[in-house]
């Protein structure tokens, strides 16, 4: 073999070594492209939708990918989107869980996978109310117990009360099974018995609605106009916006909408019944930034991942309340 043979012999050699080290570090790169998971109760809800576009704004600020999946509400489409989460390898998973019944068999694949889980906007609990797994969102007690200061504000100011010709209810619009939606809505009732001059225990009317879905509080507000039609003034609370939001519709339609005031929670529709050209019994709602919540959901998931930063077991996103006057200044 003459020089010029073995020259053109290591050039090629020394191609090959280059090509392989190219394409190994553009494979390593390419699995460094971590991908995480959120998966929101109800694609459907303007809620969750903020929520969402938060943990994938944040994933791109932070060069991850992110992968939005819809429980549907559905305790089966949940376990399933966990087993697929799971099996197209996630770095970490945000879930809203649509059942704190499967909070131990959620995590329990999670954890067999070795891939971190927390919750967003409904704790993961034990069979004795116990967290299991860090949470972000709101402070449920709170935010409840801010909801019946301004009604009970609002019922002091109008001094219904105190008129013979009106009887107030409290249509407390209620999901109890789901543990962050009774401390919602009890804290609601506290505020206002502690807060309300004149309201007793015996005014309020509560009532689950199904799905805690607008649809569900129509049907249930039906129901309490039937069973009280005696009623003059309804005061509303609920687990969330689309609580209050479905019984002030469901007042329109029997035309007693006029004496009645409802603070929604979340404020995902806030905006749309501000914006009305005609004020409707939808007063005011709790500001809470959803994005912020898959935002910071986002993040924790990555600094445990790439870092090692143990997730805090508490995080929670504080409210202000929102109304036709200031929700353009607030909700920007």
């Amino acid at each position: 073999m003459n020089i010029s043979t073995l020259k053109m012999f290591a050039v090629t050699c020394l191609l090959v070594v280059v090509v392989f080290f190219v394409s190994y570090a553009d494979e390593v790169g390419a699995d460094e492209t971590k991908t995480f998971a959120i998966m929101v109760k109800r694609a459907d809800e303007p809620w969750f939708q903020v929520e969402a576009k938060g943990f994938e704004h944040r994933a791109e600020e932070l060069g991850v990918k992110a992968l939005v999946m819809d429980n549907k509400m559905d305790p089966n489409v949940c376990l399933t989107n966990v087993d697929t989460a799971i099996a197209q390898g996630v770095s970490g998973i945000a879930i809203v869980i649509p059942d704190q019944k499967m909070s131990k068999a959620v995590l329990a694949k999670a954890n067999a996978a070795g891939i971190p889980m927390l919750a967003i906007d409904d704790v993961l609990i034990d069979q004795n109310g116990t967290p299991i797994a860090p949470y972000v969102g709101m402070d449920t007690k709170d935010i409840g117990y801010q909801v019946g200061t301004w009604l009970a504000e609002q019922l002091n100011s109008a001094g219904w009360l105190h008129e013979l010709e009106k009887k107030v209810g409290i249509a407390a619009m209620t999901f109890d099974t789901l543990s962050v939606c009774k401390d919602r809505t009890d804290n609601s009732r506290k505020a206002l018995l502690e807060q309300a001059e004149g309201l007793n225990a015996d005014m309020f009317y509560p009532i689950h609605y199904k799905n805690t879905d607008a649809v569900g509080s129509f049907e249930a507000m039906q129901s309490l106009l039937t069973q009280h039609p005696d009623v003059t003034h309804w005061l509303i609370y609920a687990c969330n916006d689309e609580g209050v939001v479905g019984a002030v519709r469901a007042l329109e339609q029997a035309g007693k909408d006029g004496g009645a005031i409802g603070c929604g929670l979340g404020a995902g529709l806030a905006k749309g019944e501000f914006e009305k050209t005609t004020e409707t019994a939808f007063k005011a709602s709790i500001y809470l930034d959803s994005a912020k919540h898959g935002a910071i959901g986002l993040e924790h998931l990555y600094n445990f991942v790439t870092s090692g930063t143990e997730i805090p077991m508490n995080t929670t996103v504080p409210g202000t309340i929102v109304t036709r006057e200031n929700y353009q200044d607030v909700m920007k």
